[in-house]
Parts: C-alpha cells; structure tokens; sequence
C-alpha cells in the first residue's frame, strides 16, 4: 500500500502550529471569529463523508473529503488534524483495492476524531483568549 501504518500511531493529534494560527488570524482581524466556525463546520462535514466513504467502500468519496481536510487544517494551524487526513488521503489514493483501503482508513476514525475535538476545543479557547 505504500504508507507503514506503524508510522500512523505516531501522529500527535495534539499537534499545532500557532504561528501559522496568529498568522491567519492577523490576516483575516474581524473575520477570524466567522473563519473558525465556518472552518469546524467544514470540517465536520469532511469527516462525515469520509466516514460514508469507509462504509460505502468509496476511495475517491474519501479522497474527496480528506484533501481539503489536510489543507484546511493545515492553513488554521491545526497540524496533527492536518497530518492524519494527509495520512487518509494518501491511502485513499494507494493502488490497492478500496476494501483494504478502506478497512486502513477506519483504523485511522478514532484518531481523526480524537484530533477534530482537540481543534474545535484550542480554536475555542484560542478565539477566547487571542
């Protein structure tokens, strides 16, 4: 498949790069607030086709929904959620057949949750305090 899923366990789903947070936050001033929340509602979404994608055997539904994931992610900061649908989407695309794909991405589920909480809560928190 081409991705060592042991090298997957490793991600810190914890992961931010805050200077790329302030910076989009200097870039954006007034409209930051709207930008998170528009922000975790996309990427809620994202998640919600990835996790259709798994269960319909869909490689490119969750290719679909893993790229703007990684890209979003990584553009607010939020790295480790960035790394993980990085992860997805390089799995998504692997030459292999979509029920073994799939069944590795369904592995990687409680991690991109685990990783989508923390942003929501530090993008909470951060809007607060910043």
């Amino acid at each position: 498949m081409g991705l060592n899923m042991s090298s997957l366990s490793n991600i810190d789903t914890k992961q931010v790069d805050v200077a790329m947070l302030e910076e989009t936050k200097q870039i954006l001033q007034a409209s930051f607030s709207v930008m998170i929340i528009e922000y975790l509602e996309d990427c809620d979404d994202y998640i919600k086709t990835i996790k259709k994608g798994v269960l319909s055997l869909d490689k490119a539904l969750i290719m679909s929904a893993a790229h703007p994931l990684k890209s979003s992610s990584a553009s607010m900061g939020m790295s480790g959620l960035s790394s993980i649908a990085s992860s997805i989407e390089d799995l998504s695309r692997s030459n292999g057949e979509p029920d073994p794909v799939c069944y590795e991405v369904e592995k990687l589920l409680p991690s991109l949750n685990e990783a989508f909480k923390y942003a929501k809560d530090y993008l909470n928190t951060f809007e607060c305090d910043g």
